[in-house]
């Protein structure tokens, strides 16, 4: 798998890595049951047509995954950079990729304006709360939502 991320995409195979091994376990089959997630970056179906309408990029082969995946940490970058005011970290992009540009832009603008101690099921959509429990509830439990801080390093985490 290593040398088909460094094959296909260079410049972000150490944080494509990390994102494959935590989004899929490096399983290009691999499901969401809660949202329309799939593929070894899990990447959620109107994503999917967007990359397919944009760069030709189709979800269904292995190396079209990664590709799709590349090209979406490509768009992220500079828009993270436009909210944090410098490049973002390898973490970071991770957070922003697990939650789509216009939701990493919001969740950012938010946790950086020292609102980290807010409800992020608060700020976010509730389809993207709903796909993700375990990340926005402790244990799962939705009488106790997380802050923004607390899903930031929950999710960071997991691509450590």
């Amino acid at each position: 798998m290593f040398e088909a991320v460094q094959l296909l995409a260079p410049e972000n195979s150490r944080v494509l890595m990390k994102i494959f091994a935590a989004e899929s376990g490096f399983n290009h089959k691999a499901k969401n049951p809660k949202s329309s997630a799939k593929g070894i970056g899990q990447i959620v179906d109107d994503t999917a047509k967007g990359l397919k309408d944009k760069y030709g990029v189709d979800s269904e082969s292995v190396e079209d995954q990664i590709k799709g995946a590349n090209l979406l940490l490509k768009e992220l970058k500079p828009a993270l950079k436009s909210v944090l005011n410098r490049n973002p970290s390898d973490g970071e992009l991770y957070v922003g990729y697990f939650l789509g540009e216009p939701n990493a832009k919001k969740f950012f603008k938010a946790l950086t304006s020292r609102k980290g101690n807010q409800d992020a099921t608060k700020v976010l959509p509730a389809n993207v709360v709903s796909s993700n429990p375990s990340v926005f509830y402790v244990d799962g439990d939705k009488s106790k939502p997380r802050t923004l801080s607390q899903v930031y390093r929950t999710i960071r985490s997991k691509a450590a």
